[in-house]
Formats: structure tokens, sequence, C-alpha cells
């Protein structure tokens, strides 16, 4: 199953895992030249990158966060619990919608 994925900047066909760049919250598709070309125009929209490295440091360092939270404050955990969800069910679930809709479509 191939699905097309179209560049939001220059509207070509992205191919290759490697040059597709999913942004912001209404994961615009991109190449990765276009997509530094599309930042500085569209700042507001394209801010962030769903499917790079930095991702996941993001993911990691907030759940560090709040696991040092609950190692100071030991009686914390149930109040906190509602934020692990927070911080983590929508991240994974952009990340999840990322893959599925356009990742697993193209060559690696």
């Amino acid at each position: 199953m191939t699905k097309k994925i179209v560049c939001a900047h220059c509207n070509e066909r992205i191919t290759t895992h490697k040059d597709l760049v999913v942004a912001g919250k209404y994961m615009f598709t991109f190449h990765e030249a276009c997509y530094l070309e599309a930042k500085q125009q569209l700042a507001h929209r394209v801010s962030y990158r769903i499917n790079s490295p930095v991702f996941w440091y993001i993911l990691v360092g907030l759940n560090l966060l709040l696991g040092a939270v609950c190692l100071v404050f030991p009686g914390a955990w149930q109040d906190l619990a509602w934020f692990f969800l927070i911080t983590n069910v929508p991240l994974l679930l952009f990340r999840a919608m990322a893959y599925v809709g356009f990742e697993r479509h193209l060559k690696a």
C-alpha cells in the first residue's frame, strides 16, 4: 500500500523516509530543505518537527522532571498522575499519527 505524500511547500512528491519532515500541530509534510524555508515564512504554524529525535528528548525530559518531583514529594504521585497522562498521551498520539499517516508509506 503506497500513499502519495506531497510537500506542503513545493507540492512535489516525497519519496523517502529520510527526506520527510512532519511539522506543526497541523502535521504539514515537507522535504527536509523545504522545511527550513517554510519555517521562516510560516513560523506561527510550522514550529516543531514531530518526527525528529528532539521529540523523544522532550518526552523523556518531561517524564524525568515529573519523576523527580515524585521522588522529592512521595505523596504527590496521586496528584501528578494526571500530569503524566496529559504530557504523554498527546505527544505519543501525535507521534503515532505521523508514523501511521505518513512514515510507514515511504521507503527507508
